[in-house]
């Protein structure tokens, strides 16, 4: 067993969202996990996982409402950790990881907000790098098919 932090009893997709990414910048997958507004993560070591501890606890931006687990995922800047990145009522937030633990989120965008009519259940955004230079960029898909890019 590699660890056993994260119990099927315990965590369900009903109650939790489960991620594999480099949240250290050891070069190995860490388990992070969003559970009701905190996120846990369990880093790689070797061949195990550590016990789990908590990056962020109230995990909702500063003056933001509406957050919403669905509108979460992890991304890269560049610097081998992966950060998370929220859409929220009013734009773009990003926490940022410092290795031990995710820092306090900044808006870094207004655009793609669910004020501007970004929703959940009917559009999604991935994270990836399109244009090779290191950083992951906001891509994001609107009620027409049309793709926005944020970088």
């Amino acid at each position: 067993m590699w660890g056993d932090s994260f119990r099927a009893t315990e965590w369900t997709p009903a109650n939790s969202q489960v991620y594999l990414a480099d949240v250290n910048g050891s070069g190995t997958a860490d388990i992070v996990a969003f559970k009701g507004s905190e996120v846990y993560v369990a880093e790689s070591k070797n061949k195990r996982f550590d016990k789990k501890t908590v990056w962020a606890s109230n995990f909702l931006p500063k003056h933001a409402q509406g957050w919403d687990n669905e509108m979460t995922r992890l991304v890269g800047d560049g610097d081998g950790m992966a950060d998370l990145i929220a859409v929220t009522t009013d734009g773009v937030y990003v926490s940022k990881s410092n290795g031990k633990y995710f820092e306090e989120m900044q808006l870094w965008g207004e655009d793609f907000s669910t004020d501007n009519g970004w929703n959940a259940s009917i559009h999604d955004f991935v994270a990836i790098d399109v244009n090779n230079n290191g950083l992951d960029s906001i891509i994001e898909d609107d009620d027409s098919g049309a793709f926005s890019v944020m970088n």
